[in-house]
């Protein structure tokens, strides 16, 4: 059977959580991508961020892109 391991991509970019939604907006449109994992001050993951989130977020409330937090 076939892992995960054999199969991903191993040049992830990760967005810290203390970046802004517009830094993780511009950083999926850079690479193409529509999701980016969040990782922490100790590099390790603690989430996920999809370019959904970033448009419900600011759809859905008074959302100022630079002001957000891609933890938020």
């Amino acid at each position: 059977m076939t892992t995960a391991s054999e199969i991903m991509h191993s040049g992830a970019s990760c967005v810290q959580e203390n970046e802004n939604l517009m830094d993780a907006a511009r950083r999926m449109s850079e690479l193409q991508i529509g999701a980016l994992p969040i990782c922490g001050p100790d590099d390790r993951l603690h989430g996920i961020i999809t370019d959904r989130d970033i448009v419900v977020k600011c759809l859905t409330s008074s959302c100022t892109v630079g002001g957000e937090t891609s933890s938020s």
